[in-house]
């Protein structure tokens, strides 16, 4: 493998090195490519858009390999006015208006959206020749309720529908990391953060993995199967993050950590795509 490609939402991309980082960090170690496109907030949409951006840009062969970390489905990508928006869920952000979430945030078209996408994705990669592998920040299921006024339609059987064609090679990363959990006493445990116009006053559990987990998921659910292991100096660059995060007295301000998470990584130049266009 010559290069490494990886997609996903904040469990790839966030305010310091995640599992794909350190990959990426360590293919460049050994003289070789790594891309990591994934970004805060985003949902399997923006994913989907980005692996066929990459594809276009760089002919997946059989010398890549595409790892793709799949979000959870409840989220709306857009590109507006030359950026992109990606909130996160859409029932917890402040971009989208009351008036679309109550109208138009139906749970029921997004695990009928984003079962396609992941159905699409699968096949797609079959065809491509490039060793891939696929997980996902959160197990992939149906979000059903018996309660008639839940948004949470009972749409059982959507994921079943598909098959084999919703592929995922690993056990979620929440699963392993064992991040399901939110109780209060294990929120004592966890770093505490906070963000941009936040103070620590405001700070919060942080349920994203912090480095060591990410190493974790990393060197024994990935790297087992990719036959690889990482560089002694990729180790000491897990190790130099991992004490400085753990590093921090008080709340960690995660707009301040000296980590770019989602870096200007668009394979497209809109303008001159639409002058081309005139």
């Amino acid at each position: 493998m010559k290069r490494v490609f990886t997609f996903g939402c904040s469990f790839t991309s966030f305010s310091w090195p995640t599992w794909a980082d350190i990959l990426v960090e360590d293919f460049k170690n050994r003289g070789l490519e790594g891309y990591n496109f994934g970004r805060c907030g985003a949902g399997n949409q923006f994913i989907f858009i980005k692996l066929m951006e990459a594809n276009a840009k760089f002919k997946f062969n059989e010398d890549d390999l595409v790892l793709i970390c799949w979000s959870t489905m409840q989220r709306e990508d857009r590109f507006v006015n030359n950026e992109w928006r990606t909130p996160g869920l859409i029932y917890n952000q402040s971009i989208y208006t009351e008036l679309f979430v109550d109208g138009w945030a139906d749970p029921s078209f997004y695990v009928f959206r984003d079962s396609a996408i992941m159905s699409a994705t699968n096949l797609a990669l079959k065809q491509l020749g490039c060793k891939s592998y696929q997980f996902s920040m959160h197990p992939v299921k149906q979000l059903d309720s018996n309660d008639p006024s839940s948004k949470y339609k009972n749409t059982s059987g959507v994921i079943e529908f598909y098959g084999d064609n919703i592929h995922l090679d690993f056990v979620s990363m929440m699963e392993y990391l064992k991040l399901t959990d939110h109780s209060e006493k294990v929120a004592k445990k966890r770093l505490q953060t906070y963000y941009g116009n936040e103070t620590v006053k405001d700070k919060r559990a942080e349920w994203h993995p912090s480095v060591e987990e990410h190493n974790k998921y990393l060197t024994e659910i990935l790297l087992p199967n990719l036959n690889i292991e990482l560089t002694d100096k990729t180790k000491e660059f897990v190790k130099e993050w991992n004490d400085k995060i753990n590093s921090y007295k008080e709340a960690i301000n995660l707009s301040t950590t000296g980590w770019e998470s989602h870096p200007k990584r668009d394979l497209i130049n809109v303008e001159n795509t639409e002058k081309d266009l005139i």
